[in-house]
């Protein structure tokens, strides 16, 4: 589903130094992400709900000449949805555990992921005007929030 799977929150937690951060996520480059999911239809909402089964998301992080074995764990606290009237998808996902080296990180704080999307469906414009084209599909801007220092 994701042909570019938003880490930089990952590595930043893993890496935290700036500058090495930086050198890491050019290196990674993109992270293809396949996000399982069953789709159902509310007719009572209008919706089409989207149970989600994430599986753990894994990274080599070049750090210092070495490698860092990531092990990130996901979760999808409720459904998401897909609703047709103004062609949007909706999700959430949280990065509950990281894992490095086959150590979990602590202190950790959780990562939220909060996906609007908008579709682009026979050449008719996207409603929100700051999304981007990829395959077809408009991806609004992806908000990234520890939840612990969101306002």
């Amino acid at each position: 589903m994701f042909a570019e799977f938003p880490v930089s929150e990952i590595v930043k937690t893993v890496v935290k130094d700036p500058v090495k951060t930086e050198t890491a996520l050019k290196a990674i480059g993109k992270v293809k992400y396949d996000l399982k999911y069953t789709a159902s239809v509310n007719t009572a909402s209008n919706v089409v709900e989207l149970t989600l089964a994430p599986k753990t998301l894994e990274l080599q992080i070049p750090v210092d000449g070495a490698i860092k074995k990531t092990i990130v764990t996901l979760a999808a606290k409720e459904k998401g949805f897909y609703v047709g009237m103004d062609r949007s998808l909706r999700f959430a996902l949280k990065a509950e555990k990281i894992t490095v080296d086959g150590t979990a990180l602590t202190p950790y704080e959780v990562i939220d992921y909060n996906f609007p999307f908008c579709i682009k469906i026979n050449n008719r414009s996207c409603h929100k005007m700051d999304c981007v084209l990829k395959d077809a599909i408009y991806f609004c801007p992806i908000v990234l929030i520890p939840v612990e220092t969101a306002t």
